[in-house]
């Protein structure tokens, strides 16, 4: 009985073991891809885009119908995030 249940606890290791590896590999492949395409902008770069004033960028952020990150005292948006329509979201992301 101690042999089958050593075997079926071996057994299940190597397949746990066998997806998460595969889950890795995928998603670091989908993360490189990601990584590729995203572009940052800036405030003022983002301003012009959707055509609103700093305030009215400011408000959105705080709102959270916008999605930026923050990387120090730089505040970035995503170029891609920006033209998602305004739904609820969490704020920020901080670096």
């Amino acid at each position: 009985m101690k042999d089958l249940l050593f075997y079926i606890e071996k057994s299940f290791r190597e397949i746990l073991r066998e997806e998460i590896d595969l889950a890795l590999k995928n998603f670091r492949e989908k993360a490189e891809t990601t990584k590729s395409e995203l572009e940052f902008i800036t405030v003022e770069e983002a301003c012009k885009l959707l055509r609103i004033s700093k305030p009215t960028l400011y408000k959105r952020m705080r709102d959270g119908s916008l999605l930026y990150i923050k990387l120090g005292d730089r505040t970035l948006f995503d170029k891609a995030n920006l033209f998602i329509p305004d739904t609820k979201r969490s704020p920020q992301h901080r670096i």
